[in-house]
């Protein structure tokens, strides 16, 4: 175990060192990409200025948590958004030879430093929600990030795979974990069906933020922790599931 995470660890270092190499446009990206995600906090300030403080801080609190979620994933686990480069250019094929799981090497192939500033803003709105009188355990609120970064990952496991036998699997990708991010700052219950239906049982951010932080709300932690547990447990065996069998239908673009 201790070894597979030191060869992950040295496929990031190796994407780290390579876009340090260009540490101009990294700079610059970091600041668009920070003004970029600033925006939106921005306009929360103007439209809930004058709402109740207990309903701005639940705001600013679940756009902050699966502002950090979905940057996190999508930092961590960038290898899956080139899947479909490694696929139909055949790059794939050297992940076979090695003595490493192919999944592995595909999620730790690159990890994205530009997310940092997404991560950085969701902190913020974060910290926004605690100052205005949040009362959530900080562990909770790390706990809950780290689940619900698993769940994206393993949502974007299910719509690489897909890559596997059709193209349709990039637009899959952006109604998991692109859409599913976006909706999700909104509650869950004010979505119309089915759209509700599917943010709250294909894509389960409803189980793993709205349903744990009522119930952190109310003293109820353990039980808090144990639902999205469950749920991260489920679409992460499920995407790590559906990756594999669809890895086995590979044919190399190379003969």
């Amino acid at each position: 175990m201790v070894a597979r995470f030191w060869k992950v660890f040295l496929l990031y270092r190796a994407s780290i060192v390579s876009q340090l190499s260009y540490k101009k446009n990294l700079i610059v990206e970091l600041v668009v990409w920070f003004l970029y995600a600033l925006l939106p906090l921005f306009a929360m300030d103007l439209f809930l200025h004058e709402h109740v403080v207990s309903a701005s801080m639940l705001v600013y609190y679940m756009y902050g948590m699966i502002l950090v979620a979905y940057n996190l994933a999508r930092m961590f686990a960038r290898g899956l958004d080139q899947y479909e480069q490694l696929l139909f250019t055949g790059a794939l094929d050297v992940y076979f030879t090695r003595p490493m799981s192919v999944v592995v090497q595909v999620i730790g192939s690159e990890l994205f430093l530009r997310r940092l500033s997404g991560i950085v803003v969701g902190v913020i709105a974060i910290c926004k929600s605690y100052a205005m009188g949040l009362t959530v355990s900080w562990w909770f609120s790390l706990y809950l990030v780290v689940v619900l970064m698993v769940v994206y990952v393993g949502l974007m496991l299910v719509s690489a795979s897909i890559l596997t036998v059709t193209q349709e699997g990039t637009m899959l990708a952006s109604i998991l974990v692109d859409s599913s991010a976006h909706i999700g700052f909104y509650p869950t219950t004010m979505v119309a069906q089915p759209a509700r239906f599917v943010f709250m049982y294909v894509v389960p951010v409803y189980f793993c933020l709205y349903v744990p932080v009522e119930m952190a709300l109310s003293g109820k932690y353990v039980l808090g922790c144990f639902i999205p547990f469950g749920v991260m447990c489920v679409v992460l065996g499920v995407g790590l599931y559906v990756f594999n069998v669809m890895l086995n239908q590979y044919q190399s673009s190379n003969g």
